[in-house]
Protein backbone atom coordinates (compact mmCIF):
# COMPACT_ATOMS: atom_id res chain seq x y z
CA UNK A 1 0.00 0.00 0.00
CA UNK A 2 0.99 3.63 -0.38
CA UNK A 3 1.69 6.09 2.39
CA UNK A 4 1.22 9.83 2.40
CA UNK A 5 4.48 11.77 1.88
CA UNK A 6 5.86 13.68 4.84
CA UNK A 7 5.84 17.42 5.23
CA UNK A 8 7.61 19.40 2.55
CA UNK A 9 11.17 20.48 3.15
CA UNK A 10 13.14 23.52 1.97
CA UNK A 11 14.61 22.71 -1.45
CA UNK A 12 17.53 25.13 -1.44
CA UNK A 13 20.73 23.15 -0.83
CA UNK A 14 19.95 20.08 -2.93
CA UNK A 15 21.15 18.72 -6.26
CA UNK A 16 18.74 18.92 -9.26
CA UNK A 17 17.26 15.42 -8.79
CA UNK A 18 16.73 15.97 -5.07
CA UNK A 19 15.11 19.35 -5.79
CA UNK A 20 12.63 17.70 -8.18
CA UNK A 21 11.69 15.06 -5.59
CA UNK A 22 11.36 17.78 -2.96
CA UNK A 23 9.06 19.85 -5.19
CA UNK A 24 6.90 16.84 -6.02
CA UNK A 25 6.72 15.91 -2.35
CA UNK A 26 5.55 19.44 -1.53
CA UNK A 27 2.81 19.13 -4.13
CA UNK A 28 1.67 15.69 -2.91
CA UNK A 29 1.62 16.90 0.68
CA UNK A 30 -0.71 19.74 -0.34
CA UNK A 31 -3.42 17.37 -1.60
CA UNK A 32 -6.42 16.44 0.55
CA UNK A 33 -6.10 13.08 2.32
CA UNK A 34 -9.09 11.65 0.46
CA UNK A 35 -7.38 12.22 -2.92
CA UNK A 36 -4.32 10.19 -1.94
CA UNK A 37 -6.39 7.53 -0.16
CA UNK A 38 -8.68 7.08 -3.16
CA UNK A 39 -5.69 6.68 -5.47
CA UNK A 40 -3.91 4.29 -3.08
CA UNK A 41 -6.96 2.03 -2.84
CA UNK A 42 -7.31 1.93 -6.63
CA UNK A 43 -3.63 1.10 -7.15
CA UNK A 44 -3.73 -1.65 -4.53
CA UNK A 45 -6.80 -3.12 -6.27
CA UNK A 46 -5.16 -2.87 -9.72
CA UNK A 47 -7.99 -0.59 -10.82
CA UNK A 48 -7.35 1.99 -13.56
CA UNK A 49 -6.91 5.54 -12.24
CA UNK A 50 -8.03 8.65 -14.13
CA UNK A 51 -6.40 11.83 -12.79
CA UNK A 52 -8.75 14.68 -13.72
CA UNK A 53 -8.22 18.36 -13.07
CA UNK A 54 -7.72 21.85 -14.48
CA UNK A 55 -4.64 22.76 -16.54
CA UNK A 56 -1.50 23.05 -14.38
CA UNK A 57 -3.15 21.19 -11.49
CA UNK A 58 -0.32 18.66 -11.18
CA UNK A 59 -1.81 15.60 -12.90
CA UNK A 60 1.48 14.31 -14.33
CA UNK A 61 3.37 15.43 -11.22
CA UNK A 62 1.08 13.29 -9.07
CA UNK A 63 1.79 10.24 -11.24
CA UNK A 64 5.54 10.89 -11.08
CA UNK A 65 5.40 11.23 -7.30
CA UNK A 66 3.40 8.02 -7.00
CA UNK A 67 6.03 6.18 -9.06
CA UNK A 68 8.70 7.70 -6.82
CA UNK A 69 6.96 6.35 -3.70
CA UNK A 70 5.86 2.94 -4.97
CA UNK A 71 8.93 2.22 -7.16
CA UNK A 72 7.23 -0.31 -9.48
CA UNK A 73 9.69 -3.13 -10.20
CA UNK A 74 9.39 -3.04 -13.99
CA UNK A 75 9.44 0.76 -14.25
CA UNK A 76 6.96 3.10 -15.91
CA UNK A 77 6.07 4.57 -19.28
CA UNK A 78 4.23 7.72 -20.39
CA UNK A 79 2.21 7.64 -23.62
CA UNK A 80 1.03 10.91 -25.15
CA UNK A 81 -2.06 10.45 -27.29
CA UNK A 82 -4.24 12.43 -29.64
CA UNK A 83 -7.03 11.81 -32.11
CA UNK A 84 -4.44 10.75 -34.71
CA UNK A 85 -2.59 8.26 -32.49
CA UNK A 86 -2.06 4.96 -34.33
CA UNK A 87 -3.66 2.47 -31.97
CA UNK A 88 -2.45 -0.55 -33.96
CA UNK A 89 1.16 0.62 -33.67
CA UNK A 90 0.76 0.71 -29.87
CA UNK A 91 0.07 -3.04 -29.97
CA UNK A 92 2.66 -3.95 -32.59
CA UNK A 93 3.26 -4.40 -36.30
CA UNK A 94 5.45 -6.17 -38.83
CA UNK A 95 8.26 -3.91 -40.00
CA UNK A 96 10.92 -4.23 -42.67
CA UNK A 97 14.00 -6.08 -41.46
CA UNK A 98 17.04 -3.83 -41.80
CA UNK A 99 19.40 -6.75 -42.39
CA UNK A 100 17.28 -8.58 -44.95
CA UNK A 101 15.55 -6.47 -47.63
CA UNK A 102 12.10 -7.75 -48.51
CA UNK A 103 11.72 -9.58 -45.21
CA UNK A 104 9.69 -8.50 -42.22
CA UNK A 105 9.97 -8.94 -38.49
CA UNK A 106 7.50 -8.42 -35.69
CA UNK A 107 7.96 -5.39 -33.44
CA UNK A 108 5.92 -5.36 -30.24
CA UNK A 109 4.19 -2.02 -29.60
CA UNK A 110 4.80 0.00 -26.46
CA UNK A 111 1.36 -0.61 -24.95
CA UNK A 112 1.47 -4.39 -25.39
CA UNK A 113 5.03 -4.39 -24.05
CA UNK A 114 4.21 -2.52 -20.83
CA UNK A 115 1.11 -4.67 -20.25
CA UNK A 116 3.11 -7.90 -20.50
CA UNK A 117 6.10 -6.66 -18.50
CA UNK A 118 4.05 -5.32 -15.59
CA UNK A 119 5.01 -1.68 -15.95
CA UNK A 120 2.97 1.32 -14.83
CA UNK A 121 1.73 3.40 -17.77
CA UNK A 122 0.28 6.90 -17.90
CA UNK A 123 -1.85 7.75 -20.94
CA UNK A 124 -1.75 11.54 -21.16
CA UNK A 125 -4.85 13.48 -22.31
CA UNK A 126 -6.92 10.36 -22.81
CA UNK A 127 -10.05 12.50 -23.31
CA UNK A 128 -8.82 13.35 -26.84
CA UNK A 129 -8.18 9.71 -27.80
CA UNK A 130 -9.94 8.48 -30.91
CA UNK A 131 -12.26 5.45 -31.15
CA UNK A 132 -9.52 3.02 -32.26
CA UNK A 133 -7.34 3.72 -29.24
CA UNK A 134 -10.28 3.53 -26.84
CA UNK A 135 -11.27 0.18 -28.35
CA UNK A 136 -7.73 -1.06 -27.67
CA UNK A 137 -7.88 0.16 -24.07
CA UNK A 138 -11.39 -1.10 -23.31
CA UNK A 139 -10.51 -4.81 -22.71
CA UNK A 140 -7.57 -3.68 -20.55
CA UNK A 141 -9.95 -1.57 -18.51
CA UNK A 142 -12.75 -4.13 -18.37
CA UNK A 143 -11.07 -7.55 -18.04
CA UNK A 144 -7.32 -6.79 -17.74
CA UNK A 145 -6.62 -8.43 -21.08
CA UNK A 146 -4.79 -6.91 -24.03
CA UNK A 147 -5.00 -7.99 -27.65
CA UNK A 148 -1.80 -9.50 -29.05
CA UNK A 149 -1.95 -9.16 -32.86
CA UNK A 150 0.89 -11.64 -33.39
CA UNK A 151 -0.89 -14.33 -31.37
CA UNK A 152 -4.28 -13.30 -32.72
CA UNK A 153 -5.80 -13.45 -29.24
CA UNK A 154 -6.32 -11.46 -26.06
CA UNK A 155 -3.77 -12.24 -23.35
CA UNK A 156 -3.92 -11.36 -19.63
CA UNK A 157 -1.86 -8.39 -18.52
CA UNK A 158 0.92 -8.87 -15.96
CA UNK A 159 -0.35 -8.79 -12.35
CA UNK A 160 1.87 -5.78 -11.59
CA UNK A 161 0.58 -3.74 -14.54
CA UNK A 162 -1.18 -0.51 -13.57
CA UNK A 163 -2.96 1.90 -15.91
CA UNK A 164 -3.31 5.64 -15.32
CA UNK A 165 -4.78 8.36 -17.48
CA UNK A 166 -5.08 12.13 -17.33
CA UNK A 167 -7.92 14.32 -18.54
CA UNK A 168 -8.26 18.08 -18.39
CA UNK A 169 -11.30 19.76 -16.86
CA UNK A 170 -13.09 22.03 -19.30
CA UNK A 171 -11.22 20.68 -22.33
CA UNK A 172 -13.11 19.48 -25.39
CA UNK A 173 -12.82 15.70 -25.64
CA UNK A 174 -13.11 13.47 -28.68
CA UNK A 175 -16.51 12.21 -29.78
CA UNK A 176 -15.45 8.70 -28.74
CA UNK A 177 -14.72 9.68 -25.12
CA UNK A 178 -18.01 9.33 -23.28
CA UNK A 179 -19.52 8.45 -19.94
CA UNK A 180 -19.19 4.71 -20.63
CA UNK A 181 -15.41 4.97 -21.04
CA UNK A 182 -15.01 7.17 -17.97
CA UNK A 183 -17.05 4.67 -15.92
CA UNK A 184 -14.22 2.12 -16.18
CA UNK A 185 -11.88 4.33 -14.12
CA UNK A 186 -11.43 5.33 -10.52
CA UNK A 187 -11.53 9.11 -10.99
CA UNK A 188 -9.26 11.24 -8.83
CA UNK A 189 -10.27 14.91 -8.96
CA UNK A 190 -7.48 17.45 -8.43
CA UNK A 191 -8.29 20.99 -7.30
CA UNK A 192 -6.87 24.01 -9.05
CA UNK A 193 -3.33 24.63 -7.83
CA UNK A 194 -2.62 27.95 -6.14
CA UNK A 195 -0.22 30.29 -7.91
CA UNK A 196 2.14 30.16 -4.92
CA UNK A 197 2.31 26.35 -4.91
CA UNK A 198 2.74 26.18 -8.68
CA UNK A 199 5.60 28.67 -8.47
CA UNK A 200 7.29 26.61 -5.73
CA UNK A 201 7.01 23.37 -7.73
CA UNK A 202 8.19 24.59 -11.12
CA UNK A 203 11.95 24.51 -11.73
CA UNK A 204 13.55 27.91 -12.16
CA UNK A 205 14.03 28.23 -15.92
CA UNK A 206 12.57 29.99 -18.92
CA UNK A 207 9.73 27.49 -19.31
CA UNK A 208 8.64 28.09 -15.73
CA UNK A 209 8.55 31.84 -16.34
CA UNK A 210 6.37 31.29 -19.40
CA UNK A 211 3.95 29.05 -17.50
CA UNK A 212 3.65 31.57 -14.69
CA UNK A 213 2.99 34.40 -17.14
CA UNK A 214 0.02 32.44 -18.55
CA UNK A 215 -1.35 31.20 -15.24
Amino acid sequence: SLSRPGASLPCGDLDPIEKRVCRESAFASSLPDQVLQRMARAVDAAHPVLIHGPPCSGKSTLFNRLVELAAPTAGHQIINVGEQTDAKALLGAYITSSGAPGQFRWKTGVLLDVCCRGMWVLVEDIHVAGPELLSVLRPILDTRHVYDPQAGAAVPVHPDFRLFGTSTAGAVGSAAWNVLDRAFWTVVELPEMSRELLQSILPTNGNADLVMSLY
